[in-house]
């Protein structure tokens, strides 16, 4: 059988451990999550990305498995003269925490560590619909805005009505986003990032600053927009990264300092690379 990497060790599968009992964890003495609001000013503008710094920490580290992102938004006229019975023709696109962003840069002490491709939104979608059970998307992934579009009815507008005498096909995951964003009001989302070093169970070592970037996509691509020439656009007021914080044990710090003297940190990650097809 051939190994993972030059350098992997041999190992014995967890289920012939027939002779020993369950440890006992004591190299985490607790944890705690810390809510991280972004170092740039919130904009509509959608060339102004989001961006986030997590501090160094001195005796914690940081669960990168368990980030989130909080977004708190509402969909107003581009124009504040745009009457208000146009808000029925607009809603957001599926997945819509993840589809209002089409890029996530990762550093770690100022280096860039995460390739950058513009396709996060298309990633995101497929990872969920795929990965998911319906229960889970019925559930806890509604908290994204996640609604399944109603086949054959994609391209139906927000405020479709079917009749006998003009029978259409009613998108009713469309509708259900649109209940949460109509009447020009906020809305919250929170979800968890897709992006490989936050799908890794490694956690990240004290005396490395993180910076999460987020760049925008297009009003035009995450709002099902049916005005003439897109009267609408995506609002931010508010917008939280939650990153979890462990505190080790002090034998377990020594331990890492003694071992980074020598060697680095490995993070091992699966990559999920995207590519356009012309």
């Amino acid at each position: 059988m051939a190994f993972l990497h030059s350098h992997s060790t041999e190992c014995m599968s967890s289920e012939l451990d027939l002779f020993t009992l369950p440890a006992t964890q004591t190299s985490i003495e607790s944890s705690s999550f810390l809510h991280y609001k972004p170092v740039s000013s919130l904009s509509d503008d959608v060339d102004a990305p989001l961006e986030f710094v997590v501090p160094v920490g001195s005796e914690h580290y940081f669960d990168l498995a368990h980030t989130m992102l909080h977004v708190q938004a509402k969909i107003v006229p581009a124009d504040e003269a745009t009457a208000t019975t146009e808000d029925l023709k607009v809603g957001p696109i599926n997945n819509f925490m993840h589809s209002m962003f089409n890029q996530i840069d990762v550093f770690f002490n100022q280096k860039i560590v995460s390739p950058p491709n513009n396709a996060y939104p298309y990633r995101a979608y497929i990872e969920t619909l795929l990965n998911y059970a319906p229960a889970a998307k019925e559930s806890h992934l509604t908290a994204s805005l996640w609604y399944d579009d109603t086949s054959g009815g994609f391209d139906s507008p927000a405020n479709a009505v079917s009749t006998a005498t003009a029978p259409i096909t009613v998108n009713k995951g469309l509708e259900n986003r649109k209940y949460f964003t109509q009447n020009r009001r906020y809305f919250d989302m929170i979800g968890h990032l897709h992006h490989d070093l936050f799908n890794q169970d490694n956690m990240l070592i004290n005396g490395v600053e993180m910076r999460v970037r987020l760049v925008r996509s297009k009003d035009a691509f995450c709002l099902m927009d049916a005005t003439a020439d897109g009267k609408f656009k995506l609002s931010i007021k508010e917008a939280t990264l939650i990153v979890r914080r462990v505190k080790i044990s002090p034998g377990v710090l020594l331990a890492h300092a003694q071992a980074l003297s020598k060697t680095t940190a490995k993070y091992p990650i699966t990559c999920y690379p995207h590519r356009q097809l012309l």
